[in-house]
């Protein structure tokens, strides 16, 4: 019964010149970088480094207090800025003052690496949870709507992902998961979310599946009733040998596949 109402919320992708991407080229995760050696995560220089060698861009966005959507990953600068200080206190006038890695590259707004990208490879933009800012899906697809190159959205959230089912169908979308034995959450939510039992309400194309937890008998049987699965994030050769006939493609970092 599980599978029979999981399936019924999977939206099948009739596969074009636009999308067949998600299946055949491989993901750079948060831009081809390598953070100990000058090119920081979702940085401009990382995602010129994936369309020299021609793979898809993978990166996470921030909606901040003006309205601005900010390409970063965490929901603090520390990691990357050496600076306490959150994510939500950015706007327009200061984000630019904080260097990612201690090298000279800024942190891009979503518009930035759109003009930089250019529809040369394809991105597929995690949106991140965020508290403290109003209407960020709305002010995310505003962005996506002025973009012609390939493009897909992903999240952890399946109200996110199902907001966007219902007011941009047409974008593809993809709901991200994993076995969260490791996450802070209470039991009931981390098995909706394991078993995608939230599904009816994101609809999502694909499956953005964690390689740590594949395989996977569910996963397993949502491809083979032809659903794309995405396995993340894949950091070596060896990792790669292991799970690439369990999924369709990859999410990637540290090694070139």
């Amino acid at each position: 019964m599980l599978f029979v109402i999981l399936a019924a919320t999977l939206m099948k992708i009739k596969e074009t010149a636009d999308n067949l991407w998600l299946k055949k080229i491989p993901i750079a995760h948060r831009g081809l970088h390598s953070n100990d050696s000058g090119i920081p995560e979702n940085s401009i220089k990382a995602f010129e480094n994936a369309i020299k060698h021609n793979y898809a861009i993978e990166l996470d966005v921030f909606v901040i207090s003006d309205q601005q959507v900010l390409v970063f990953h965490d929901d603090n600068l520390k990691r990357m800025c050496g600076v306490d200080k959150s994510i939500n206190t950015l706007d327009s006038h200061n984000y630019k003052r904080y260097k990612l890695l201690k090298t000279n590259e800024n942190i891009p707004l979503l518009q930035d690496v759109f003009d930089v990208v250019d529809g040369r490879v394809p991105i597929l933009i995690e949106i991140k949870k965020q508290t403290g800012v109003k209407n960020t899906n709305s002010i995310i697809l505003n962005t996506l709507l002025g973009y012609k190159g390939p493009v897909a959205i992903q999240s952890f959230n399946p109200f996110t992902i199902g907001w966007f089912s219902k007011n941009a169908p047409s974008i593809i979308r993809g709901q991200i998961s994993s076995d969260f034995k490791n996450e802070e959450m209470n039991f009931v939510r981390k098995y909706l979310l394991r078993k995608l039992k939230l599904n009816f309400i994101s609809k999502p194309h694909f499956i953005a599946y964690d390689v740590r937890d594949l395989p996977n008998s569910l996963i397993e049987r949502i491809r083979r009733n032809g659903t794309l699965i995405l396995g993340w994030t894949v950091d070596s050769k060896e990792s790669y040998d292991r799970i690439k006939m369990f999924c369709d493609n990859i999410i990637f970092e540290n090694f070139n596949p």
